[in-house]
């Protein structure tokens, strides 16, 4: 099958941009009836249409979207071509998606480690939940993305990075009204969570203890755990590198020590086909040796 050239390429990314042919081909430097023809003979090409027209108004088709990323891709890839030289390796942007916490407390600090380590490298940050990131690289729209959870299909591969630890905690000023000190104790106490879809007390729960509380609180973010249990409102299951600063200034105090919770492990999750497999990798093996804070 022949491909499509990438000026004609660059042609239908531009009409996907501006929806609007008069304005891409001005972009293009063509008159409107050689772009059109250059979008029609990707269609063409390709056995779909790309975009929806109507006297009024251009859209893109379902067909269109799911092609956009790739093609983005494509286009970056072949603009990188012109900065290969003998004497310097080609510049290369990477989208790295995680959620917020461990974003900024974690992946942030490490990214201007990595800008010394790999000057050919821009590292984009992505933030959002778990389940939005996995969707944004599946589509493409980011490279790879940092989260506990295991790949959920064969197309994406992982690299370790690092084991995630949990602690049971509350703070000093709610033990000092009601104590916690057996699992009898939990029937007079709140647990604070994230959601039902991914509870950090399932790492506790492992552990097998029969602790039924009060009532569950859901405050969706690890950030907002934190805050509300500093704040006395309840006891929470929490990453152990998250609150170590919490803990060794006593604002924090370990429940049930004795009890060996469940752990994790973080993963640098991309696509088992990314051509900058390598480089993505390599980044994985440096993240590795950067301790969690």
């Amino acid at each position: 099958m022949p491909l499509p050239d990438l000026e004609s390429l660059a042609c239908v990314d531009a009409l996907s941009r501006t929806l609007s042919f008069h304005t891409a081909a001005k972009s293009r430097f063509l008159s409107p009836a050689a772009f059109s023809k250059r979008v029609q003979q990707v269609e063409e090409v390709l056995g779909a249409k790309l975009f929806a027209r109507t006297t009024r108004r251009v859209e893109l088709t379902p067909a269109g979207v799911a092609l956009l990323p790739r093609l983005r891709r494509l286009l970056i890839d072949a603009e990188s071509l012109g900065e290969v030289r003998a004497d310097r390796s080609p510049a290369v942007e990477l989208m790295i998606g995680t959620r917020h916490e461990l974003g900024m407390s974690w992946l942030l600090p490490a990214r201007r480690a990595l800008a010394k380590q790999f000057p050919q490298l821009t590292l984009h940050v992505r933030f959002g939940t778990t389940d939005d990131l996995e969707r944004a690289l599946l589509s493409l729209r980011v490279d790879a993305i940092v989260t506990s959870r295991p790949p959920s299909t064969t197309r994406l591969d992982f690299y370790p990075l690092a084991r995630e630890d949990y602690v049971f905690v509350a703070s000093t000023k709610l033990l000092a009204r009601t104590p916690f000190a057996s699992a009898r104790d939990a029937a007079a106490h709140v647990l604070i969570d994230t959601d039902d879809t991914l509870p950090l007390f399932s790492y506790l729960r492992a552990a097998g203890l029969p602790l039924r509380f009060a009532r569950i609180l859901n405050l969706g973010t690890i950030e907002a755990i934190r805050c509300a249990v500093r704040d006395g409102e309840g006891v929470a299951v929490l990453p152990r590198y998250f609150v170590r600063d919490d803990l060794d200034r006593g604002r924090l105090i370990r429940l049930l020590p004795r009890t060996r919770l469940g752990h994790d492990f973080f993963r640098l999750i991309f696509h088992a086909d990314d051509l900058h497999r390598p480089l993505i990798e390599e980044v994985g093996t440096r993240l590795a040796t950067m301790p969690l804070c």
